[in-house]
C-alpha cells in the first residue's frame, strides 16, 4: 500500500509541475479566455485516453504513476472551475459559457481520441 502511494506521489508532482510551468506561461496572456489551462485539460484529456489504451489492465503501478499521478496532478479541473467562477462573477457569460462549453466537450472528445489512437 505504502509503494503505491509514493508511486501516486511522484507522479503527481511530476505533473503538477508540468501544470505549473504551464501557468507561469499562462500568467503572462493577457486575455479574457483561459486559453492555457483548456489546452491543459484537453492535454490532460488526450494523455489519459491514449494511457488507458496503451496500459494493459494489470499494470497497476505504471497506471497508478501515470494515470492516477501524472495525469491526475496534470489536469485542472479545479483551475477550470475557478477561472471560469471569476468570468462568472465578472459577468464575462460569453467567455466562461465558452469556457464550459470547450472544455466539457473538448476534453471527453480528447480522450476519446487518445483512447482511439491507442488502441
Amino acid at each position: 500500500m505504502l509503494s503505491s502511494l509514493a508511486v501516486v506521489a511522484i507522479g503527481s508532482g511530476a505533473g503538477g509541475i508540468l501544470r505549473y510551468t504551464i501557468s507561469l506561461v499562462s500568467r503572462s496572456a493577457l486575455t479574457t479566455f483561459p486559453y492555457w489551462t483548456f489546452l491543459a485539460n484537453l492535454l490532460g484529456g488526450f494523455l489519459i485516453g491514449l494511457l488507458a489504451a496503451w496500459l494493459p489492465s494489470d499494470s497497476e503501478r505504471t497506471r497508478l504513476l501515470l494515470i492516477t499521478g501524472f495525469c491526475g496532478g496534470f489536469t485542472t479541473f479545479s483551475a477550470f472551475s475557478l477561472e471560469t467562477l471569476e468570468l462568472i462573477q465578472q459577468h464575462a457569460w460569453g467567455p466562461a459559457l465558452l469556457n464550459i462549453g470547450l472544455s466539457v466537450v473538448g476534453g471527453i472528445g480528447a480522450c476519446w481520441i487518445g483512447y482511439s489512437l491507442g488502441r
